[in-house]
């Protein structure tokens, strides 16, 4: 875990930050609190699918949206907080050897007031897998990332978490009346487990 990485203002920019879809009719501009509200009205996503490339279910009161190339290139070129994750990943795909080769894909997290704490769980048993957490809201009580072993919970607000696959741990619930939103970033070898 890395605290104090990121300018603030960068930071709470992505949430907002509109990204043109390149489409002429219809919404043509979608920020990440509107593809959240996509994810969770469940509905079309109409030109959003220049940027959504799936939104994958979750527990209750969680909404995992995988985002395409597309989101990731437009906000890097727009925001440093995002251009400097992907640096950070990148020096973690030269130095661990068994990450070479690997793929990068990034996702979008929202935890709702309500939210229950997942089971403890390892993302993936061996292979490159490592998971680059970016918190984008900073509320008492919205949770993080709790490591069983070290009894400890994580969230760093203006930081990053990264941190192998293979260690066992879980998503708070979100215990606060706002949502808990994060960028996450998985790297990996065979097959992403998320």
């Amino acid at each position: 875990m890395e605290e104090n990485v990121f300018d603030l203002d960068q930071l709470r920019a992505i949430l907002n930050v509109g990204l043109d879809s390149s489409r002429t009719r219809g919404k043509t501009q979608f920020s990440l609190l509107d593809l959240i509200d996509i994810a969770k009205n469940g509905a079309r996503h109409g030109n959003a699918t220049v940027f959504i490339e799936d939104v994958i279910p979750r527990e209750r009161h969680r909404w995992d949206i995988k985002l395409k190339e597309t989101w990731v290139e437009r906000m890097a070129a727009k925001n440093d907080v995002v251009r400097k994750a992907l640096e950070m990943i990148e020096r973690l795909r030269k130095t661990v050897s068994v990450c070479k080769h690997s793929k990068v894909s990034w996702h979008m997290m929202c935890i709702s007031p309500g939210s229950p704490d997942q089971k403890p769980h390892r993302d993936a048993p061996n292979h490159c897998y490592y998971t680059f957490i970016i918190p984008l809201t900073s509320h008492v009580d919205s949770g993080g990332t709790h490591f069983p072993f070290l009894n400890k919970t994580v969230s760093p607000y203006g930081g990053i978490l990264c941190f192998d696959g293979t260690l066992e741990h879980l998503g708070m619930g979100n215990r606060s009346k706002k949502d808990r939103i994060f960028l996450y970033a998985a790297v990996y070898s065979g097959k992403d487990a998320n």
